[in-house]
């Protein structure tokens, strides 16, 4: 449990490692909100660069195929859109 900007919230972080890349899935679920805030982060554990090639194994499929009377909300920075 965590306080985020003052709402109580569970925080969740899974770790995926493998020998030159971390990826690292973050969560944060407020449940008197009923919102959930998920970002991601690379991190590259090797001296050289390299080229994340196929990230799709990080992609998820929520809601299945029940979309039809749903409108997602979301926030970047100080502004709210609309999809």
């Amino acid at each position: 449990k965590i306080d985020a900007g003052g709402e109580p919230a569970l925080q969740l972080d899974v770790t995926l490692a493998r020998p030159k890349v971390q990826v690292i899935k973050h969560y944060i679920i407020y449940p008197r909100v009923a919102m959930i805030r998920e970002w991601t982060d690379y991190v590259n554990t090797d001296s050289k660069s390299h080229q994340l090639a196929q990230p799709s194994f990080l992609e998820q499929k929520v809601m299945g195929d029940a979309v039809d009377d749903t409108d997602l909300h979301w926030m970047r920075g100080a502004y709210m859109s609309v999809l």
